[in-house]
């Protein structure tokens, strides 16, 4: 026999019942959060499972994975940088302030680097790296500078898309952005 009320609304016909153990503050939060949508706790407990898978494939589709997209926020927390005097970074305007930025950024990923032997002294390595990154980068701009922000919702993929936004956000930042070329230390 059942226990509990029969679902309603959109729940209508789930029978398979879940149970699990969870800490009191959690529960407190899930019954606010039922309580403000109008829903039971059983169907807000279903609404927020489903919307995390939803949230994890719009991670994955972005950033490729959750690790991904972590390291990412940390690398923009690095580059929104304070100075000695407790004032944001002005790193898309200050040539220091950028130099400040990308250091940062790098020293994140830094942080994190696999263990294992790179032969720095490889000059191809060097060479093909950084063309790589080039082109990579290259690629990344060149869209976004081509791409149309008047492209009708109906036309285009969702990059087309998401190039066309960036463009029409970053302005004159997107104009200065090629060629991308590494700075070579002599």
């Amino acid at each position: 026999m059942p226990k509990g009320p029969a679902p309603r609304g959109e729940y209508v016909g789930k029978s398979s019942v879940f149970s699990t153990r969870i800490r009191p503050d959690l529960r407190q939060k899930l019954e606010q959060g039922a309580k403000k949508s109008g829903r039971s706790l059983s169907q807000e407990i279903e609404h927020r499972l489903r919307r995390s898978f939803v949230e994890d494939e719009k991670i994955a589709e972005r950033f490729g994975d959750r690790k991904t997209f972590l390291l990412l926020e940390l690398m923009a927390k690095a580059i929104q940088f304070k100075d000695a005097d407790g004032q944001p970074g002005r790193w898309l305007e200050s040539p220091d302030d950028f130099e400040i930025a990308i250091a940062a950024a790098l020293a994140v990923l830094e942080a994190v680097r696999p263990k294992g032997f790179v032969d720095r002294d490889n000059p191809f390595l060097q060479v093909a790296t950084r063309g790589q990154a080039e082109n990579i980068a290259s690629e990344i701009w060149r869209a976004i500078q081509d791409a149309n922000p008047a492209l009708p919702l109906n036309k285009g993929s969702r990059e087309d898309h998401r190039n066309a936004i960036a463009k029409t956000d970053l302005g004159e930042i997107a104009d200065r952005a090629l060629p991308v070329q590494f700075k070579l230390d002599d």
